[in-house]
């Protein structure tokens, strides 16, 4: 607990009831169901707490009932007398929250005679926190966030306790409503068991600056104007007037019930050319340090009433809205008349449809009004009054402005065009003199100006037609009609539509990737695109070229079919698209994915095209798998396009045993500056496997001459041999083995370089002309191990 001279605190933490579950409409419950004297204390409390959890706001306290004491306690709050606890009565004024600025010093005081001062105790408490208990605190136990006394007298702020704060209290946490409760355990000089109960609901609010407005009439007439603001939560407020001579006289508003409010002043200020005037926000305490408004220097007798000029009448976006801009003195009361061409002739107008008083700023100002019919043109004309301030006014037509029609619009949407109409001009007098044209503009999706479509200057000409539209596109248009004083129609939106079929897409390819085909729109470099909406497109699929193709898909510009084994064969498509009016476009030309298969050492592929476009040649491109550059121009011969096999023969033996290869189809105009792989349709990937094979004599002479002087082993990406010589017993007469056996061709055909029997056994003996077993093992290139058994004959 901490403890001063006078104070002490103690601080026990409650549950807070959300304010959002408090009713701002508890004040309508009907109080005299709950009878006292009929329903005991236990469920007084109980349906209090109900009450209090079900409602969404609070607008008065509930200072709760202690029937227990024949004596009520009583205390001041800086001298205003607090008496009794004044049960679950919104009228009781224990329940009619207090105003107390923020910050402001206080005095609590006990004014029951009692015997003793020193058991007096006061609590302050969050209201919601009160809420919370079950029934009114009688002792430190009970309270919470309080504070005690000991001899029933002190000052406190309405702040947080702090260091530099010594006489706040704890509670605090921000402005807002919270219960000051006395209990005190000393007897009564007027009786009672010896403890007195009281209560009353404070609401703190901020220090804060009045939001007023000066509105200025004749005859010295100031209306001070209190806005709907949360700064103007006072009592009551005092507004001082400072005149030339120095004369400050004052005026006192009283409470204001419901804001805004408009005060006009008491004090005669008639006489003066001007005044400066002051505002500050009271609390009944009185002890607020509320700062006083700006001081505003405001003229008096000087507003002359002058005719008003209606310049422009323009829609909203609301329809029948319109807002009506007026030449005004600030502060000068209007009336705004309206007419219905069809039934009244020009001026004929009788009461006044709208009243309101100007507050333009810059010599203009804007009112809003809603016809009664969105679909009819009506007419205004509006009206200053002079009425020196008064609620009610005499029409005086000298003060009349002209009158000014609403523009009506509308827009029908047609096969590829908007249609425009609008009313006619309207208005009596020089207007229809002074007409001038009529714009017509049209805007995009954003509110952002398109274009201007048209400036006519005939009054009979009322249609426009915009063939400028995209089908399924919004539009808005407006029309003004200028005298030249403006009347503006309001924005019409309009989707445009269409029944002429979309153009059919130039350039649709399908392209192997992986284990997938992607089909997929492509607009070459310099040509603008279509109009295509998102996931508008539809993809058809068939087996075969002129088999029957079934919906697969529909999305944006590419679909990645994965249903497919390009492996095996090829798959054909078409493509189409549809346009925001629903109408789907003519189909693309058929493509077919190009499908490549080995036939030993020739290459085929499809014949039908991957490409809308027409094929200018195909290429083989070998693939290098798990590489960084994954494809190579190894072979440089580029084939026509009606040529779809390819001889692997005259590949090179330096190009590899085992090679990867795929089809590349270049379209009309391919050039390296427009190749991409969008652009140039592959095939699937094929393994060529060329396999190693010998040639071995089944004689040889090794007598010298240099022809056939070895038994040897010839052929192509042959890496590792081993040869093995047997004589007709079975044994072993020659072995030799060689490592990076010499596969190139040009080596194979000289026998010089190579490795093989020559007649001489391993014993350096020359074997005798006869038959001979043989065995030979062939590693080739990519690990593979061949072998070969057969009887070669010797002979010199």
């Amino acid at each position: 607990m901490l403890k001063s001279l006078r104070i002490s605190f103690k601080v026990k933490r409650l549950a807070i009831i959300p304010s959002e579950f408090i009713s701002e409409g508890f004040e309508t419950i009907d109080t005299h169901k709950i009878n006292m004297k009929r329903i005991s204390k236990n469920i007084a409390i109980a349906l209090l707490g109900i009450m209090v959890w079900t409602l969404s706001k609070e607008t008065y306290a509930q200072c709760k009932a202690d029937n227990s004491s024949p004596v009520k306690g009583e205390f001041e709050i800086s001298g205003v007398k607090i008496k009794g606890d004044g049960g679950l009565l919104s009228t009781a004024s224990n329940n009619i929250p207090i105003k107390i600025c923020e910050g402001e010093l206080i005095n609590l005081k006990s004014t029951l005679p009692i015997y003793s001062l020193s058991n007096v105790n006061y609590w302050i408490i969050p209201l919601n926190n009160y809420n919370s208990l079950a029934s009114p605190p009688s002792s430190f136990s009970s309270a919470a966030d309080g504070y005690t006394t000991l001899n029933g007298d002190v000052d406190i702020k309405m702040i947080d306790k702090s260091t530099s704060n010594p006489q706040g209290f704890s509670a605090y946490s921000t402005a807002g409503k919270y219960v000051i409760t006395q209990y005190d355990n000393s007897d009564s000089k007027a009786g009672g068991p010896g403890r007195h109960h009281a209560c009353q609901v404070i609401e703190i609010i901020k220090a804060t600056t009045p939001d007023v407005q000066f509105n200025t009439c004749s005859g010295g007439q100031v209306i001070t104007k209190f806005l709907s603001t949360a700064n103007n939560n006072y009592e009551n407020y005092n507004i001082k007037y400072i005149l030339p001579t120095g004369f400050q006289p004052f005026d006192t508003t009283g409470k204001i019930a419901t804001y805004p409010f408009d005060f006009k002043n008491v004090s005669n200020l008639s006489g003066y050319s001007s005044v400066k005037i002051e505002v500050k926000g009271v609390t009944k305490t009185g002890g607020c340090p509320a700062p006083a408004s700006p001081l505003q220097t405001i003229s008096l007798n000087s507003a002359v009433v002058n005719p008003l000029t209606l310049t422009s009448i323009v829609g909203t976006t609301l329809k029948g809205e319109f807002k009506l801009a007026v030449t005004a003195d600030n502060g000068i009361k209007r009336n705004v008349y309206m007419r219905d061409p069809s039934i009244n002739n020009f001026f004929d107008y009788t009461a006044p449809f709208k009243s309101y008083t100007s507050s333009a700023t810059s010599g203009v100002d804007s009112n809003f009004v809603q016809v009664p019919d969105g679909s009819k043109v009506y007419c205004f004309q509006t009206e200053a009054i002079d009425g020196s301030c008064a609620s009610s006014f005499v029409s005086n037509p000298a003060l009349r402005s002209n009158e000014l029609c609403t523009t009506l619009i509308d827009v029908k949407a047609e096969n590829n065009k908007n249609v425009i109409t609008w009313s006619q001009a309207l208005g009596g007098g020089l207007i229809n003199a002074n007409f001038v044209n009529y714009i017509i503009e049209k805007y995009r999706p954003d509110g952002s100006l398109d274009k201007i479509l048209n400036s006519t200057p005939k009054a009979n000409e009322t249609s426009f037609t915009d063939s400028d539209v995209t089908c399924g596109l919004e539009y808005a248009y407006k029309v003004t009609t200028r005298y030249p004083l403006k009347s503006i129609s309001q924005f019409v939106k309009v989707k445009a539509i269409s029944n002429t079929i979309p153009p059919k897409l130039d350039f649709v390819f399908v392209n192997v990737q992986d284990d997938k085909l992607r089909i997929q729109n492509f607009f070459p470099v310099g040509q603008t695109p279509l109009n295509i909406p998102l996931n508008s497109y539809k993809y058809y699929k068939s087996n075969t070229y002129n088999g029957a193709y079934s919906l697969a898909n529909t999305g944006n510009s590419f679909f990645d079919d994965t249903n497919v084994d390009v492996s095996k064969q090829s798959y054909c498509y078409y493509m189409s698209w549809v346009n925001l009016c629903n109408v789907e476009s003519s189909p693309s030309d058929k493509i077919c994915s190009v499908y490549l298969k080995a036939d030993g050492a020739n290459l085929k592929w499809t014949s039908q095209s991957p490409i809308t476009a027409n094929i200018d040649s195909y290429k083989v491109i070998r693939v290098k798998p798990n590489s960084p550059n994954p494809a190579s121009d190894l072979f440089p011969l580029e084939l026509g396009a009606t040529i779809n096999n390819y001889d692997t023969n005259i590949i090179k033996e330096d190009q590899g045993q085992e090679i990867f290869v795929r089809i590349e189809a270049r379209p009309v105009g391919y050039s390296a500056t427009t190749s991409s792989v969008l652009n140039t349709p592959t095939s699937n990937t094929v393994r060529l496997f060329r396999p190693s094979f010998s040639l071995v004599p089944q004689i040889f002479t090794p007598n010298g001459d240099g022809f056939n002087d070895k038994f040897i082993v010839k052929g192509m990406f042959i890496k590792n041999l081993k040869m093995s010589i047997y004589d007709r017993w079975g044994n072993v007469i020659y072995y030799n083995e060689e490592t990076n056996y010499p596969y190139i061709k040009q080596q194979n055909d000289n026998e010089s370089l190579l490795v093989g029997w020559n007649g001489i056994m391993n014993n350096g003996i020359r074997a005798i002309e006869g038959s001979y077993a043989y065995k030979i093992e062939i590693e080739d290139t990519i690990g593979q191990i061949t072998s070969k058994e057969g009887a070669l004959l010797l002979a010199y």
